[in-house]
Parts: structure tokens; sequence; C-alpha cells
């Protein structure tokens, strides 16, 4: 039966990345073109590439980290090596799938699959995902009051692209907020979206439905009580979050210095890569493909020459898209196989 179990996990793994494998090529064949990529790596700089793709490590590695901070809160122990594992796997399946909706439920399956109670690895992904939507915007907040005019004078639409994503990351922080604070009135909201989308026929079984929203919002609600305890860590987990975000945000100015742009604004090309990031976060494509590129286009005509401009979308590509998940696949590759608990203290409860 083991053998069966195995053999059907290997299965699995083996067809995701085949899957991933064929969208990769004809996204690179067909979308970008292979001579694009090429002659883009022979034009540029290769020192400041590896700098770009450093700073992309480094970003998974203080996401890892950030992760890790919240682990530490319940009474079972990741290794934070471990928690690398799931930043990657969380990277791939967010890549491959639409809105970036795929990463966190691996994210949890992976934890589980070693060990870690459900509980404990959905709340402290989600107080990190409320983490990392107010630090986004905080982070939006600061770049607008500082750069929102000189952007709105040279970039046409760039009023209701940026309103837009701005209002709906706010939207999002305030709503996983609102479940860990006021957990009925999370319930009340969460059964009134349910019961709207079977009126509409796009919910089946709705009862059972409700049952499994009334679990998971008391699993979260239990396990966010006990990390908004310890406000240190989550302060901590903010200033961390500040920094991955500066890393992310530096890799155009990377590209713009291997490209050999004269006079690099850095704080203003970083301002611009979070308004990139803010615009294109929820598309509902994989990769936010499109959304993201035109984004890009749209805010970095400001600083590259227009013949360099595709160049520059395409290798910032390479770094946020096609790296996370060459690196991510091969952290999931074995990804379903058989459970492997790697922890001593399997208590499934959460405590006060």
């Amino acid at each position: 039966m083991k053998k069966t179990k195995n053999n059907k996990g290997n299965i699995i793994n083996g067809i995701i990345i085949a899957i991933t494998v064929i969208i990769l090529l004809c996204y690179m064949f067909f979308v970008d073109g292979i001579d694009n990529i090429i002659a883009v790596f022979q034009n540029a700089k290769l020192l400041w590439l590896v700098a770009g793709a450093l700073c992309m490590v480094l970003y998974w590695a203080i996401e890892a980290a950030i992760v890790h901070c919240a682990t530490k809160c319940f009474p079972q122990k990741l290794p934070y090596r471990q928690v690398f594992q799931t930043t990657m796997i969380g990277q791939f399946f967010n890549c491959v799938t639409p809105s970036a909706t795929g990463g966190q439920p691996m994210q949890i399956y992976h934890m589980n699959k070693i060990g870690f109670g459900a509980g404990y690895a959905t709340s402290s992904l989600l107080v990190r995902f409320i983490v990392y939507q107010l630090g986004l915007t905080v982070y939006s907040i600061v770049v607008l009051c500082f750069q929102y005019k000189e952007f709105a004078s040279q970039i046409k639409g760039f009023k209701y692209l940026i309103i837009f994503g701005f209002i709906l990351n706010t939207a999002v922080a305030i709503g996983l907020l609102l479940i860990g604070f006021t957990k009925n009135f999370a319930k009340k909201a969460m059964h009134g979206i349910c019961r709207l989308l079977a009126k509409l026929h796009l919910l089946k079984n709705l009862e059972k439905k409700l049952e499994i929203v009334d679990r998971e919002v008391d699993s979260f609600h239990d396990g966010f009580r006990i990390i908004r305890k310890n406000i240190t860590r989550l302060c901590i987990m903010f200033i961390m979050t500040i920094l991955q975000l500066s890393f992310f945000f530096f890799v155009p100015v990377t590209i713009a210095f291997s490209f050999g742009v004269p006079s690099i604004p850095i704080f203003t090309m970083m301002a611009a890569a979070s308004c990139v990031q803010m615009a294109s976060s929820f598309i509902p494509l994989p990769g936010a493909a499109g959304g993201a590129e035109l984004s890009f286009f749209m805010l970095f005509g400001m600083f590259f020459p227009a013949a360099k401009l595709s160049s520059a979308v395409l290798v910032w590509r390479l770094f946020t898209f096609y790296f996370p998940i060459l690196c991510g696949m091969f952290f999931s590759r074995n990804l379903f196989g058989k459970r492997k608990e790697i922890l001593a203290s399997t208590s499934q409860s959460i405590q006060d």
C-alpha cells in the first residue's frame, strides 16, 4: 500500500513538473522568443544581472525568515530549512496558478506533511499574508506621498491604475484583520458571500461549505489570537517585510545598471516597482501575465530608452517569473509523496 501511494505521489510530481516545463517552453518560444532572451544576455552587464538574481534569493530568504518567525509562536517548532522549502513551494505555485491562489494551500499541505499542524500552518501563513499586505500598503503610501505628482504627470491613466491597486490591496488587508479580530462578523460576512454564490448557482452543497468556512475561520482566529499577543514579533515581521520588498523593488534598478542606463534615479525606480506590484497583484492569470508587463511598460518607460524597454521587461520577467518557477520546481519535486514527519511534537490543538 505504501509503495502504491508513493508511486502515485511520484506520478503527480512528474506530471506537475512536465506541465510546468511545457508552459515555460511555450512561453519562452511564443511570447518572449529564445532569440530575444539570448540577445539580451549578450548585450547586458553580467555582474548586475547576478546582483538582480541575488536580490530575488534574498527576497525568498527573508520570506522564509518571516514565516519562521510566525511559526515560533506555536508549540511545534519547524527548522528554517524546512520553512525555506515551504517558501519555494509557495513561490512555484503562486507563479503557475491564477492570482497566486495555489501557493498557500500547497504550503499548508507541505507543512502538514512534515508534521506541523494544519491549524498552526494556516495561522502562520495567513498572519504572514496580513503583514505582507500591510507592508505593501504602507510602502505604497510612502511612495505615493513622494512620487504621485511626478508619476501622474508623466503616465497617462496612472491615477486609475494606482487607485485600483491601492484599494484592492488595502481591502484585502482590512478583510483579513477583521477575520483576526472579529470572528463573528467574519463568519457572517463569509456566510453571506457563500449564500450569494449559491443563489447564483456558483456554489454547491451550501451547508457543507458553511461548515468548512466556520472551521477555517475558527482555526485562523485562534491562531491569530496567539500571534497577536506578541506585538514585538509582529513588528519584527513588518520591518523584515519592508526590507524584503526593498530587495524585490531593487531588481529593476539592477537591470537598468546592466543595460547602462544613464542617470539612474534609484529611489524613483524602486517607487515605480512598488506601483507595478500593487497594480498587478490580483490580476487573475498565472504570474499576472499581461498585466505585469503592461504596468512595467507604463511606469518604466520613464527610465529606459525606448530601444531597451522591451528587453528590460523581458529580463524583469525572467527574474520575477521564470526564476521562481525553476527554483521552486526543484523544491517541489517530491511534494506529493509519502508523509514524512520531522517534528517530535505532533499535537494539532491550538493552545493559549
